[in-house]
């Protein structure tokens, strides 16, 4: 009965840990497309779906010419910090309490994959 218990134990921490990587491991895309994607639009373009009802016209992320503009550091803060800290729209969210610091980094190279471009 011990040998059982110590296995379904086992078991449970084992589960445990792939249902919390799991959580983690959603990839930059993902969490764009769920979270930015309201506004900035799935493919990055400003056109979500919210976009029409924001006085501040989202960011188009693909904008390779603007983007090429802003820093690493100028986007990981608008991402965790939100509009807000980099003067844009105060209705865009803080991540920094849903994100890791590594996804928030992550979410950063993604941004610079869909503009094919990197700051200065």
């Amino acid at each position: 009965m011990r040998i059982h218990l110590v296995v379904s134990m086992a078991v449970a921490v084992a589960l445990f840990a792939i249902i919390a990587h799991s959580a983690e491991a959603a990839s930059a895309e993902e969490s764009y497309r769920h979270y930015c994607g309201q506004c900035h639009g799935e493919q990055g373009k400003g056109d979500g779906i919210n976009a029409p009802l924001i006085s501040v016209e989202p960011r188009n992320h693909t904008d390779s010419a603007e983007m090429a503009k802003l820093s690493d550091t100028h986007l990981y803060e608008a991402v965790a910090e939100g509009g807000k800290k980099v003067n844009k729209s105060t209705l865009m969210p803080y991540y920094q309490y849903t994100f890791t610091k590594d996804e928030i980094q992550a979410l950063v190279q993604y941004l610079r994959k869909l503009c094919n471009c990197k700051g200065p």
